[in-house]
């Protein structure tokens, strides 16, 4: 799929230059600033033992405040011990599921063939083959049961398709000037919600 081939591609549509038909300008790759990723729990961390044990202790933090200040802050410190453990842990299940298809085929072909061993990392191969397609299944936001697709390259085309739909390349400021790039479009976005701010409160007296 185009697509997944090229993640950052989009279409851009040009002024008119000596025609009546504007011209459509396809891109293969945008110009975007690297961002802090967004903290997303992963399903899979809830069968590990480190996760429960990281959760437990956060949520038993003595915190002073209101209800919603604590709440906030168990979460924050959740959320920062979830991503040094995380870091610290193999979860590529697409790297594992390699290893594993590998050390298969070694043993396999090995002229002292074990069985026990052979079924053994046959079993952590089809564990792996699982939790890569539940990884992708959680990414596209897709509903695994209505669509019965166990085909995880369908949920990784989904979630490229979503992450380009959920992308802004340009927005169009007060004077109705495009603007690209991070820095403009921030700028504009900070503008528009100070102004519907002003104008709610102008509005509702305050």
């Amino acid at each position: 799929m185009w697509q997944v081939a090229f993640e950052e591609g989009f279409l851009k549509y040009l002024g008119p230059g000596g025609s009546d038909h504007c011209p459509i300008l396809l891109q293969h790759q945008g110009v975007l600033s690297p961002k802090v990723t967004r903290f997303i729990f992963d399903s899979r961390w809830a069968s590990k033992q480190q996760c429960e044990t990281i959760v437990k202790q956060c949520w038993d933090l003595n915190v002073v405040g209101s209800m919603w200040f604590c709440i906030q802050r168990k979460l924050k410190q959740c959320r920062r011990r979830l991503r040094a453990w995380r870091s610290s842990q193999p979860f590529n299940s697409a790297v594992r599921v390699k290893e594993l298809q590998h050390q298969l085929e070694t043993v396999y072909e090995a002229d002292d063939f074990d069985f026990g061993e052979y079924r053994n990392i046959e079993n952590s191969l089809k564990e792996a083959c699982k939790e890569e397609e539940k990884y992708w299944r959680d990414r596209a936001r897709a509903d695994w049961l209505r669509l019965g697709d166990k085909n995880t390259a369908f949920f990784h085309a989904k979630t490229v398709q979503t992450r380009a739909q959920n992308r802004i390349y340009g927005l169009e400021d007060g004077e109705g000037v495009w603007k690209e790039g991070d820095i403009e479009v921030e700028h504009i976005v900070k503008e528009y919600i100070f102004l519907s701010d002003f104008y709610f409160k102008q509005t509702h007296g305050f």
